[in-house]
């Protein structure tokens, strides 16, 4: 049975300081702060999912807001939304369900329909300052399938294009269950490490979700729903959680909030394999060309998964 908060009063506000950084709440009239945190979120996350000044007003007024300090200055923020367990279960058995996509269970980014009795902190966002959308990797000239549909991922061929559209969103049904488990995507591959150097544990994988959210078209539309261990008795936590990076510090806060929450008893990721489009058009021209990079685990396997899914999904 989880431990009974040591707070049971708690009221948003500073998290904890560490390496210089203060991670703490965002307040729903911290106007500046809050365009700065949109202007973060926008350029990490691109003119297609982008979020407005509203947006994160109204995740400040509903869900849980929150940012890292340094100097001052806004660093990066997570943004997390109360959940219920009973709903989730709920969800995996009924197909439209709000909880089966990050549309549904953010009320399309506002946060205005958390559950009123939480036991789980959906963390739905973690963006740090500085960060941009990575270019997709050159493709050489050669006239090769596999480097035709590469070329058709690189350039957003889908977007326009139905028939190329259902032919990508078949291949990549194909290998996403692998891919997810790889440890080649780096956000997943973030949130399954240890955080603060160990007191947390990673999280795991649930369940990954088909059009858990269309507009992102860097994971062909795919989320990843993770759980950490049940976080630990406030008490039990330390002043300084030792943690290693910006975002390693947001998720460590988040896990500080929710273990002096008077209900919620676990941090979950609803996460989104970022890298999905990339290193499969990585995979792809690295199949055509023969240039598999045997020095990165698990590539290779991926490798060969891609072009047999796009092979044999043409060829039907």
């Amino acid at each position: 049975m989880h431990n009974m908060k040591t707070k049971p009063d708690f009221q948003p506000g500073t998290l904890f300081k560490d390496k210089g950084l203060l991670f703490r709440i965002i307040r729903p009239d911290e106007i500046v702060v809050l365009k700065q945190a949109t202007e973060i979120n926008n350029l990490a996350w691109g003119s297609h999912l982008k979020s407005s000044l509203d947006d994160f007003r109204s995740r400040a007024i509903n869900g849980y807001l929150i940012g890292a300090f340094k100097n001052g200055e806004l660093a990066g923020t997570l943004s997390g939304i109360g959940g219920s367990n009973s709903l989730l279960n709920e969800a995996r058995g009924t197909p439209g369900h709000p909880y089966n996509t990050w549309d549904g269970i953010t009320s399309n980014g506002t946060f205005t329909n958390p559950s009123s009795d939480p036991d789980i902190m959906f963390c739905v966002a973690v963006t740090t300052a500085g960060t941009t959308k990575r270019p997709y990797p050159t493709i050489p000239d050669g006239d090769s399938v596999l480097l035709d549909f590469a070329r058709g991922l690189a350039d957003w061929k889908d977007r326009e294009d139905t028939e190329f559209n259902i032919l990508t969103q078949k291949s990549a049904a194909k290998v996403v269950e692998n891919y997810c488990r790889s440890g080649l995507d780096y956000v997943i591959k973030f949130q399954e490490r240890p955080k603060a150097r160990g007191l947390f544990k990673g999280a795991e994988i649930i369940t990954v979700l088909q059009n858990g959210r269309p507009a992102d078209m860097d994971s062909f539309g795919y989320n990843v729903l993770m759980r950490y261990p049940e976080t630990p008795s406030y008490g039990d936590l330390p002043e300084h959680p030792r943690f290693l990076t910006i975002g390693e510090g947001l998720v460590v806060a988040a896990a500080y909030l929710a273990s002096a929450h008077p209900t919620i008893r676990f941090v979950m990721p609803y996460s989104r394999p970022a890298q999905f489009r990339a290193n499969m058009i990585k995979a792809l021209v690295a199949t055509a060309t023969n240039k598999v990079n045997a020095s990165r685990p698990g590539f290779g396997k991926f490798a060969r998964e891609c072009a047999d899914a796009v092979l044999s999904t043409i060829s039907k």
